[in-house]
């Protein structure tokens, strides 16, 4: 996708494309999420999905590496600030990112709520109908700490934000239907749930929802996609290993991915999962793609097999 959807000049100002609205004529029905990835038979590798923009930001934030000295040092100030970084100095068709990209700023802020209050006001003002009777979206992107159906009204609360943001029927239905599985992976105090989305303000004000993304996360931000990830990324980490997490972009789930690469070995190593019912066929294309790249692999099929013993870690490699 470098040199496509994301695109750096010899300055080094990086443009990205995206397949998703930052405008909406009124009267036009808003998309759907597009979370999934766009599981149609044609995936666009010129425009970043909404998926891909946050696997873009959260790549670029680094979130998605962990060494042993990360420990006890991913809090919601961290997450805070290296969103904000990963935003800066990206352009999109609407403008710099930044200027439409809500990141909110964590919950006790030691005596600077009032200015983080303000920030964020200022930011969400910015979704708003322009003369020409279009509305201009704006990103949010953050945890989700509650998302609520009722008979009178959808909404989805993100850590930090003043304001939930309402979801209209159709949108809570497809949300419900297409992100079904990482809803029934959140585990509050256990992992986390991030979220990506556009949004607009409606006559009063309030912030409405669009489309959005969703992610699921460990305690330590890394990305996973499956109870079998997710118990993969917790014995990694506490075994005190160095590894790089996969992302899969614009892919269609039904690629095979490698969901670590462990770098703190004599040769770095692709560490692939076979879901029970995975296509082994394209499983075996993949490892055969990381092989003539010059990776170990190691594959685990989940469900059939016992975890495989890990590789050593190299003698001179520091684990701290």
């Amino acid at each position: 996708m470098m040199g496509s959807a994301i695109d750096a000049n010899e300055s080094g100002d990086i443009t990205l494309r995206l397949d998703f609205a930052m405008r909406k004529i009124s009267g036009n029905v808003p998309p759907g999420p597009s979370g999934q990835g766009l599981e149609s038979a044609k995936v666009n590798p010129n425009k970043l999905s909404m998926r891909g923009l946050l696997h873009y930001l959260w790549q670029e934030a680094g979130f998605h590496k962990w060494s042993p000295r990360m420990e006890h040092k991913r809090n919601d100030w961290v997450l805070h600030k290296y969103l904000v970084q990963a935003a800066a100095s990206k352009r999109i068709s609407a403008g710099l990112l930044s200027d439409v990209l809500v990141v909110p700023r964590p919950e006790g802020s030691g005596g600077q709520g009032g200015t983080a209050d303000t920030h964020v006001s200022l930011q969400l003002a910015r979704a708003a109908t322009d003369a020409y009777g279009a509305r201009r979206m704006a990103l949010v992107i953050g945890e989700v700490v509650r998302l609520s159906q009722s008979t009178l009204a959808h909404q989805l609360a993100i850590s930090g934000l003043p304001k939930a943001l309402a979801i209209s029927d159709a949108l809570f239905s497809q949300v419900e239907r297409v992100f079904s599985a990482q809803i029934a992976m959140w585990q509050a105090g256990v992992n986390r749930l991030m979220v990506l989305g556009t949004f607009f303000n409606d006559t009063v004000g309030n912030p409405v929802l669009s489309e959005l993304t969703l992610m699921n996360v460990s305690a330590e931000l890394l990305p996973f996609e499956n109870i079998f990830e997710e118990a993969l990324i917790a014995r990694l980490v506490g075994a005190q290993r160095r590894f790089s997490k996969g992302l899969r972009y614009n892919l269609k789930r039904s690629v095979p991915i490698a969901s670590a690469v462990l770098t703190d070995t004599e040769r770095p190593v692709a560490l692939f999962i076979l879901q029970p019912g995975g296509d082994q066929a394209l499983l075996t294309a993949q490892v055969s793609q990381a092989q003539s790249e010059g990776l170990e692999t190691l594959v685990w099929r989940a469900g059939m097999d016992a975890e495989p013993a890990l590789p050593p870690i190299a003698r001179f490699v520091r684990t701290n």
